[in-house]
């Protein structure tokens, strides 16, 4: 493919992984939206007029057809044929789409908060692509019959050993949208309990962490430089929320 390559390792005493990889280099985040309070949001008229006209001129891109060229146990990928604008068709864009989507969103990411000693509930974990650990909220897959609210509880108690209330369910949001249909729902928690034993599967490789709210972005900067650990774009995104919510949002 001419943007995208696929990959396959095996580590030692775990199945086989595959994921694309990109053949050149990009530094990227996925921006996330903010998770639903239930408040109204209401858009100024010369937004919504903008948004208006956005969404009627991208309507008559018109998509083709998708063609799947390889299925994995977890992914698949392809290439979809659409129409530009001008009507005119454009080259094959390669895709990547999960094989386990079990409702509307892939997966959950959770927001875990200890409110009593304000920190907030992380997990390390070694992820196979980068070949390095790498520090995310805790997060997984929604299985079937389960709604956002039961896959976040049993991924928090499976992956941290901590039981939690969860506070807000967000809508869903997507991960990557430039390769990927891969979606997730974000969750606000506050734990209760901690003294829980991790349930992992024998491939993961993942220990619960906790760093203090309180200049988190530094906290987060100082395990990449020390420690050489990679950080998950969308808890950097909040961390720098965080870090600058006090001076964005002066009237």
């Amino acid at each position: 493919w001419a943007w995208l390559e696929t990959c396959r390792v095996r580590s030692a005493g775990s199945r086989e992984w595959a994921w694309p990889a990109r053949l050149y280099y990009m530094t990227m985040a996925e921006s996330r939206e903010g998770t639903c309070t239930g408040n109204e949001r209401v858009l100024d008229a010369n937004t919504r007029a903008k948004v208006e006209g956005i969404k009627e001129r991208f309507g008559s891109i018109k998509q083709k057809f998708k063609q799947w060229s390889l299925s994995g146990q977890w992914l698949k990928f392809g290439v979809v044929c659409y129409s530009g604008l001008d009507g005119k068709e454009r080259p094959p864009y390669e895709i990547v789409q999960r094989t386990t989507k079990k409702g509307n969103c892939d997966s959950v990411d959770i927001i875990a908060t200890i409110k009593a000693k304000n920190m907030i509930l992380l997990v390390a974990v070694y992820r196979p692509p980068t070949d390095r650990v790498s520090i995310e909220p805790p997060s997984g897959l929604v299985e079937s019959g389960e709604s956002l609210e039961q896959a976040a509880l049993r991924e928090l108690a499976e992956e941290t050993g901590c039981q939690g209330d969860i506070k807000t369910v967000g809508p869903e949001v997507y991960i990557d949208p430039w390769k990927s249909t891969e979606s997730t729902a974000v969750c606000i928690a506050d734990i209760t309990k901690s003294n829980g034993a991790q349930a992992l599967d024998e491939d993961e490789f993942l220990e619960p962490l906790e760093l203090p709210l309180k200049n988190l972005a530094g906290q987060l900067e100082l395990l990449h430089r020390e420690y050489g650990f990679i950080i998950d774009s969308r808890l950097y995104y909040f961390a720098l929320g965080l870090q600058m919510a006090p001076t964005l949002l002066q009237k």
